[in-house]
């Protein structure tokens, strides 16, 4: 089901669908993933699944690839633990032991493994089977990305 922005009302006088879910999730997106990790370091190269995506208007499965232009070790060694540990509606992994470093929903990564080699619709799969899922999953992304951001205040 796509999500529609709307605020009317419907003939029954119940409010519309007023994509309660995309307005949870509407503020996340390539530009807040980026401010965090700019933080620690000039980013070199990117990829991002995030928020709402304007084709069909469904949330994305949360994914964050990236690479530094000069990766510190301090970071390094904070955002896998920083990611890991954090508790919230869904459970995260990180993997920063090659040149692209990335953080995502674990079940994300388990649909990316189990996936045939070359097959290039998990992420769209997710997003069209469990709604559910990925509205959780950013909900938690915009704290993940606070902490992320703050990893060595």
């Amino acid at each position: 089901m796509a999500l529609q922005e709307t605020d009317e009302v419907d003939r029954s006088g119940v409010e519309v669908e007023v994509s309660r879910l995309r307005r949870a999730v509407l503020v996340i997106g390539s530009a807040e993933v980026l401010r965090a990790l700019r933080a620690h370091g000039t980013i070199a190269w990117f990829r991002i699944s995030a928020g709402v995506d304007p084709l069909d208007s469904l949330v994305r499965p949360p994914l964050v690839v990236w690479r530094y232009a000069d990766p510190q070790d301090r970071v390094r060694l904070a955002i896998p633990p920083t990611v890991e540990t954090f508790e919230g509606n869904v459970g995260w992994v990180a993997d920063v032991s090659a040149e692209n470093w990335y953080f995502e929903p674990q079940r994300v990564r388990d649909e990316l493994s189990g996936a045939a080699p070359g097959y290039p619709g998990v992420l769209s799969d997710l997003k069209r089977g469990d709604q559910d899922f990925c509205v959780r999953a950013t909900r938690d992304l915009e704290l993940l990305l606070a902490r992320i951001e703050r990893l060595h205040d």
